[in-house]
């Protein structure tokens, strides 16, 4: 009796020593995703890498960025007079600029409020190193920017309605108050973090863009709702 049952119990132990390597025991599915520990993982991995960057690749990945959210500029201004300033058409393709950054990996300000941060709750970078991240970060996103408003103003890129559109999706928010300023920065905040821990949890590259648009696109959508009374037509 002993004989007959003795290689049953080794296959079983073999099944669990497979199942403890990574192969799925009978009777279990394998799963399709990640646990939010390895997601967690997966971000402290990319901050120690980004964080550990050269300065040069940092500044230019946060160029990059920059120019990214110019090509946003110019397709939100150029739909929003296309559209007659409508509150969801405007916005179709105004998440371009952020699926250009964060697929292609550039180095958003805002998009570092995560990961570098995790990376230096858990001790494994010091506060001054955080520090020259975001500054280099900052700094590229600031010269980016900048070259982008230079050739979109002087460029002769708008014309006709969109640049009445252009100007008019540019002073909006300086008419913003100092406090819902600061709230619908912190949502904003939010939202960003959010697409990024979404984006580690996902895995292929069609999740991926398709949260980085919906967060976006619904994120404007409702700024341009509130404020699409005061649009100019």
């Amino acid at each position: 009796m002993t004989d007959s049952t003795q290689p049953d119990d080794d296959s079983m132990r073999e099944v669990v020593e497979r199942s403890r390597s990574g192969a799925p025991a009978v009777g279990e599915a394998v799963r399709d995703r990640f646990s939010s520990d390895e997601v967690f993982q997966r971000i402290i991995a990319a901050a120690d890498e980004e964080v550990t960057s050269g300065s040069r690749e940092l500044f230019f990945s946060g160029v990059a960025a920059g120019l990214a959210l110019t090509i946003t500029f110019l397709l939100y201004a150029s739909l929003t007079a296309a559209t007659d300033s409508d509150p969801l058409l405007s916005v179709l393709l105004y998440p371009l600029g952020f699926i250009y950054i964060i697929m292609g990996g550039y180095q958003l300000y805002t998009e570092n409020t995560l990961p570098p941060v995790a990376l230096t709750l858990e001790r494994l970078a010091s506060v001054p190193t955080l520090l020259r991240h975001w500054g280099i970060v900052l700094a590229g996103n600031f010269t980016g920017g900048a070259f982008g408003a230079l050739v979109l103003s002087y460029g002769g890129v708008f014309s006709g309605d969109t640049v009445d559109a252009a100007i008019y999706v540019s002073s909006s928010g300086f008419e913003v108050g100092f406090w819902p300023l600061f709230f619908k920065a912190a949502v904003a905040g939010l939202i960003v973090a959010g697409v990024v821990w979404v984006g580690f949890a996902s895995t292929n590259s069609v999740t991926r863009l398709l949260v980085v648009y919906l967060a976006f696109s619904r994120s404007r959508s409702g700024t341009s709702t509130t404020s699409s009374s005061r649009s100019p037509r």
